[in-house]
């Protein structure tokens, strides 16, 4: 008993997955299933090592009266437990949960257990719906949304019950709960190489085999930051593949672009010699007009033989400067 009147549960050595709730709704057979331990020896502590296909992971799963008032340490995981067949067990849970940082928690569960009872008034186990359970069920459902859980029901009692129950199309029971703690990523995981992964460990609901196997469906799940590592050789080579393909559609983009400015170019150097051979014509145009005012008043003054000459040969230089006189050879020689 410490100073302030108030048991603390020891300090876990490695992260803690700390399962609490009321007495007798199912704390220890549901902290059985999951750590596949055949007798807890009424153990409040009980190590577990997570066995995944990509890593392992030493915790501490341990259990906690939500009634006894003991100081309890931050957990890792924390896992409510309340009885399906006493419903009045859920506010007890839920006002437990008060006195930790829920933000700092990695895996936040509400385990209804009991689940055989529960079906008697429910349906069947493979096909149990929120909307059509009593309003303290719903009730359940909307917290865990508001807080972070994650609402499961299980029967860690009952094996063949257990393996069977879905909730709106999801599978529940206690292979549920260990698919949950082995998708965390634990502080203290160690990877396994690649190549060398192992089978994950199964949960059990007790010693027989038909639990054990029912709870191993399906729980080799990958932590949310491990998840692109069996990947990595694919994701690089997809990555090498759009680079590649960037750098083609970049070398076609600049191809585009140094072809257009060519063009560009090229116009503007037609543009410019267009513009030279205009300012010639124009020049030659003022000339010839120059000649034909100075020319006027002398063939005014010559024979007529002359004169035709003399204006024929103004005609040709006419020709020459406005560019008909390759044509017109071109006619000629015709």
């Amino acid at each position: 008993m410490s100073a302030s009147g108030q048991d603390r549960m020891p300090l876990p050595r490695n992260p803690c997955v700390l399962v609490a709730g009321a007495s007798q709704v199912g704390k220890s057979c549901l902290r059985q299933g999951i750590t596949n331990a055949v007798d807890l020896f009424n153990e409040s502590s009980i190590s577990w090592t997570i066995q995944t296909k990509y890593y392992t992971a030493m915790v501490e799963v341990c259990e906690a009266k939500a009634d006894a008032g003991a100081v309890i340490p931050q957990p890792e995981a924390l896992v409510l437990v309340f009885s399906l067949e006493a419903p009045e067990t859920l506010e007890l849970a839920q006002s437990f949960s008060s006195q930790f940082d829920l933000d700092t928690v990695g895996v936040k569960l509400l385990c209804g257990t009991h689940a055989d009872a529960f079906l008697m008034s429910s349906g069947t186990a493979s096909s149990l719906e929120t909307a059509s359970q009593p309003e303290w069920f719903q009730q359940a459902a909307d917290w865990s949304v508001m807080n972070g859980f994650e609402f499961i029901i299980c029967c860690p009692a009952v094996s063949t019950i257990d393996k069977e129950l879905s909730l709106d199309g999801d599978r529940q029971g206690v292979a549920r709960v260990v698919e949950a703690l082995h998708a965390h990523t634990w502080p203290n995981l160690h990877l396994l190489p690649q190549g060398q992964s192992r089978p994950a460990n199964p949960a059990t609901h007790g010693p027989d085999s038909e639990g054990t196997a029912a709870c191993a469906t399906g729980i080799d799940a990958l932590p949310p930051a491990l998840e692109t590592q069996p990947g990595q050789s694919s994701d690089a080579s997809n990555l090498k593949e759009r680079e590649q393909a960037e750098q083609e559609q970049g070398q076609r983009q600049l191809a585009g672009e140094e072809q257009g400015v060519g063009a560009q170019a090229g116009q503007a150097e037609a543009q410019d010699s267009e513009s030279a051979s205009n300012e010639r014509v124009l020049d030659g145009l003022e000339r010839l007009m120059e000649e034909m005012k100075e020319h006027k008043a002398r063939l005014a003054t010559l024979p007529d033989e002359e004169r035709r000459d003399q204006a024929a040969a103004i005609a040709l230089r006419m020709l020459e400067v406005l560019g008909f006189d390759e044509e017109g050879s071109d006619s000629d020689g015709a």
